[in-house]
């Protein structure tokens, strides 16, 4: 990514976006952590947002949410932990969220 999509990237992290982690389980056995980046946007511009998002980054799948209402919702997200791992790595100088998951993970 150049600068200009790393502060871009980071910046709406920053402000609407969602870098968490959670642990996971199944049938009772701890299967770790498990890192996702998301991001969304309604109407026209919304799938314009998010796709400038798999664009810049190469990562991740843009989607419509069709459970929400207006019905005009599109999300960007990134649940792979390397890839969410090279992206937050890059945009940390750039968004507080960033650098936190990066502070949890290391």
């Amino acid at each position: 990514m150049s600068l200009l999509e790393k502060v871009y990237i980071g910046a709406c992290l920053g402000t609407d976006g969602c870098a968490y982690y959670s642990k996971t389980k199944s049938a009772g056995s701890n299967k770790g952590w498990r890192y996702t980046l998301d991001f969304g946007g309604e109407g026209e511009l919304g799938i314009e947002l998010v796709s400038n998002f798999l664009r810049m980054t190469g990562a991740g799948s843009v989607y419509h949410v069709s459970n929400t209402k207006p019905n005009n919702f599109w999300k960007w997200t990134v649940g792979a932990r390397n890839t969410v791992y090279d992206i937050i790595e890059q945009v940390a100088p750039f968004s507080v969220k960033a650098q936190k998951m990066l502070a949890v993970w290391q």
